[in-house]
């Protein structure tokens, strides 16, 4: 038995064989996948093997009886989910008040009456996949304000650092970098149009439109964006792209939450005065560009949860700089999309003083 399947997996524990087989006969006949355990020891066991979708539980057995098994269950984050169904006798009113308080969703009076049984687990199994597609949903709607916040911060950022300049400069100054506001605006503005378009597109199940994008064009205008940041820590980047090579993604989110994310990364935790490198390198119908910084790098454990959301490592930078530990998951989940793969490769500066830094390497469609 394997979380593979597709068909529900339900687990029977009773010590009685007989039931076992009754009881499993009948939902074998409606499709499911069934597994069986004599008792709760055997039912621990089966359970930290695969996880079943739903228990149907036996009161009264050795070892371990049905309300000890429940109870146990339902003290663990990894199990209080399973919906659990007793399995009991007639007249048995105190007994099924207590499989209740000790977490079971329902009780199925024996011997099982193959329609109220096969009624009830259908119940069950739809209240859990209800469940858990609300937990999704709400996941996914923090994570786009995530998204939001996180990659609004550059452009707003950027501006506001330039109006706060202006306050020391004549007006001619601040004339003269009026284009690179409206720029700035208007990527704040196509944040927020991509997320409503994410939303919309996830409700009717579409994707994201991938067009041309022209590589050379995207880095240099993300690197605009970023220009006050690159200034503030005196670091340079080197651009070694062809100025016609064109990839395959969406142009806004490319930009601002995959590009923008990466070099802003790179930035904070590079030393000051420092560079940062782009490099790209072609591959049949594939385009590797690797952005390279020779920051402090990154440990093995930082790396092994940088692209979980939640579990990814928020660290300062080299100058005090803050950040949100969302970054890395948004840029896979967009280089996905756009079809393609990320690879990172690092080395703590701790560990090697004369090699120490990171690569960023994104595969990406040529077109």
């Amino acid at each position: 038995m394997t979380a593979k399947n597709k068909e529900p997996y339900i687990l029977i524990v009773d010590d009685s064989k007989s039931m076992r087989l009754t009881v499993g006969n009948m939902l074998k006949e409606q499709g499911y996948s069934v597994d069986f355990a004599e008792d709760g020891i055997d039912a621990l066991a089966k359970i930290q093997e695969c996880q079943p979708d739903l228990i149907l539980l036996d009161v009264e057995m050795p070892r371990m009886d049905g309300f000890e098994l429940s109870n146990h269950l339902k003290k663990s984050d990894a199990t209080n989910h399973i919906p659990i169904i007793f399995l009991t006798s007639l007249n048995q009113p105190e007994k099924i008040k207590k499989g209740f308080e000790s977490g079971a969703v329902d009780y199925v009076v024996k011997p099982c009456n193959q329609i109220e049984l096969i009624a009830r687990v259908n119940t069950h199994l739809e209240l859990k996949q209800t469940k858990e597609l609300l937990i999704k949903k709400n996941t996914e709607q923090k994570e786009l304000l995530h998204v939001l916040c996180h990659d609004l911060v550059n452009p707003l950022g950027a501006i506001a650092s330039t109006l706060s300049l202006s306050l020391k400069k004549t007006d001619y100054w601040l004339t003269s970098r009026r284009d690179r506001l409206i720029k700035l605006t208007k990527h704040g503005l196509n944040i927020i149009q991509i997320i409503r378009e994410l939303r919309y597109l996830e409700e009717k199940e579409q994707h994201l439109t991938l067009t041309k994008v022209n590589l050379k064009d995207a880095i240099e205008e993300s690197c605009l964006i970023l220009q006050q940041k690159f200034i503030n820590k005196e670091i340079d980047y080197l651009l070694k792209v062809d100025e016609n090579l064109d990839v395959q993604a969406e142009k806004t989110t490319f930009i601002n939450s995959v590009l923008n994310n990466i070099f802003t990364n790179a930035i904070k935790f590079s030393p000051p005065q420092s560079r940062i490198e782009v490099i790209t390198k072609t591959d049949g119908n594939k385009v590797a560009v690797t952005i390279r910084d020779f920051g402090i790098g990154m440990s093995s454990a930082i790396l092994n949860n940088l692209f979980i959301v939640g579990k990814g490592s928020s660290r300062a930078g080299t100058d005090g700089e803050k950040g949100t530990g969302f970054g890395m998951p948004l840029i896979k989940g967009f280089v996905t999309a756009y079809g393609g793969k990320i690879k990172i490769k690092s080395h703590e500066a701790t560990e090697d003083e004369s090699n120490h830094g990171t690569d960023i390497t994104l595969i990406l469609k040529k077109m």
